[in-house]
């Protein structure tokens, strides 16, 4: 079954702080409904039957399982998308803005079924790694400024042990530069992006990628083909 936050991912990237959730339940896409407060977790989740199954797909993600309660954390918290969107100085839903930040986490999560990428790191890149740009064109200082940015917010935004929160500095910092070279995580947050450059009328070529999975034939046509989708259909394009 197709990632559901690929049809979900501007309607929760877009939802106001503190809003209820969007999830799967059969495959199908529940958005909204009428936010309850889970005491156990401290976070709002929507009314479900207890007998569905669910996936929940924004950020505070549950854990496939039972709509008990018993929730797992995800990486992507919806407090650090709010201090993101609340700072970030570009267009939402431009070209460098959250729909490619969802795109790319995808990309990666996907790559990194291949290559044994470190989730939380790929899931945090795609979502810090443009966040700091001032222009949608020529800014070569934007990646190591999310890289500042992502060490100001690691220990009170997300978790990382300090290898890790390497990897995701140097990723943030090197992303921009064409750069074939790093551990595979870094690599995999790399290709990651690259992989989304439909979004601007460009098709990814296999030789300026750096792993295997993202040279994958069907890999490139995939991730392509969902890039260009989500111009036609959102419009997040350079005018």
């Amino acid at each position: 079954m197709a990632n559901p936050l690929d049809d979900a991912e501007l309607w929760w990237l877009d939802a106001p702080f503190g809003c209820g959730g969007v999830y799967a339940v059969g495959g199908q896409i529940v958005r909204g409904g009428a936010p309850i407060f889970d005491k156990l977790t401290g976070y709002h989740i929507d009314k479900l039957p207890t007998s569905h199954k669910y996936e929940y797909i924004g950020v505070n993600r549950l854990s496939s399982g039972v709509a008990s309660g018993r929730t797992k954390m995800a990486v992507i918290r919806r407090e650090l998308i709010h201090v993101i969107r609340k700072q970030f100085a570009l267009s939402w839903k431009g070209v460098h803005g959250a729909p490619h930040w969802a795109r790319v986490r995808v990309n990666g999560l996907r790559l990194a079924k291949t290559t044994g990428a470190n989730t939380e790191v790929v899931e945090l890149f795609a979502f810090l790694h443009d966040s700091q740009r001032v222009n949608d064109y020529d800014d070569p200082n934007h990646g190591n400024r999310a890289a500042r940015f992502a060490e100001m917010l690691a220990g009170r935004l997300f978790e990382l042990n300090q290898a890790d929160l390497e990897d995701l500095l140097t990723a943030c910092r090197g992303h921009g530069d064409g750069l074939s070279e790093g551990n595979i995580t870094v690599l995999t947050c790399w290709d990651a992006d690259r992989l989304d450059l439909g979004r601007v009328g460009i098709k990814p070529h296999p030789n300026y990628l750096c792993t295997d999975a993202a040279r994958d034939p069907a890999m490139l046509e995939w991730a392509y083909k969902r890039s260009v989708r989500s111009v036609q259909s959102h419009g997040d394009y350079i005018a």
